[in-house]
């Protein structure tokens, strides 16, 4: 007959095999990056470099991943969110523009075709030969899927309706949409089938940026004052209220993870541990 503490034991050591350790990881924030004056909106980055989308000047600031600025590439009309589709390559939502447009450097700047006039682009994503931006007022997605030229999404709040979509990302043959004034993620298939809503029992009061990982959904809440955690179905993990204010957007290499505080004029660093 097994004595009850090797029972224990055993089913302790089963449990902690089942979970891995990376499921009792957390995030800890460990330091602060000034980008004073520039009102900081959206982040992204490739292995070398950050890059942040600037409100007030109309530009995208390249800095490294010590904190410091590399460039300033101007003329960029009213850029929200951003994201990289390749190293040094770089997606930008043009507002003012009504564009969306690839980035490499102040000499290189295309804008992406589309099928329609975009009234208030506001997040784009590329991966493969595929490409998603979001449209504010209009509140569609628009969908080149290597080369069929799809659009979903209408003004609601039932699945597969949004109310001022704002950041996007192609992800685990996924589509993620921040779902701003709805308060919500929305994710989609590869076909623009409504999957799921993440964060609606969190009373998320603006959901802005996000940023997907093979394991995670993590979404700034820019009034809330919150970083939100999720797993991949949907599940909080984690709640990071310190030290933000008006977090914009977040970005993650490795275990590290980048949150944009617009109203701090500051870029917070959290790491994985």
């Amino acid at each position: 007959m097994m004595r009850p503490g090797i029972f224990i034991f055993i089913f302790l050591l089963a449990v902690s095999c089942q979970t891995g350790p990376n499921d009792q990881k957390s995030w800890h924030h460990t330091r602060t990056y000034p980008v004073s004056n520039i009102n900081p909106v959206s982040i992204s980055g490739d292995p070398s470099n950050l890059f942040v989308s600037s409100g007030a000047r109309t530009e995208i600031h390249k800095f490294n991943y010590d904190g410091g600025l590399i460039e300033a590439i101007k003329n960029i009309r009213k850029p929200k969110y951003i994201n990289i589709l390749n190293p040094g390559e770089l997606l930008v939502a043009e507002s003012s523009a009504h564009v969306a447009t690839r980035v490499v450097n102040q000499n290189s700047i295309h804008t992406i075709p589309t099928n329609e006039y975009l009234d208030t682009p506001y997040g784009v994503s590329g991966a493969g030969n595929s490409l998603v931006i979001t449209d504010y007022y209009k509140n569609k997605v628009y969908y080149n899927k290597g080369g069929q030229i799809l659009s979903f999404g209408r003004p609601g709040i039932g699945e597969g309706e949004f109310n001022g979509p704002t950041d996007i990302q192609l992800a685990n043959n996924k589509i993620y949409v921040c779902d701003s004034r709805n308060n919500r993620v929305q994710v989609f298939d590869e076909n623009g089938k409504y999957l799921l809503a993440v964060g609606e029992e969190d009373q998320i009061k603006t959901a802005s940026g996000l940023f997907v990982t093979p394991d995670e959904i993590i979404v700034t809440d820019y009034t809330g004052n919150r970083v939100l955690i999720y797993d991949q179905k949907g599940k909080l993990k984690q709640s990071l209220t310190e030290p933000f204010d008006q977090p914009s957007d977040v970005f993650v290499r490795g275990r590290e993870m980048f949150v944009v505080n617009y109203y701090a004029n500051s870029i917070e660093v959290f790491t994985k541990y």
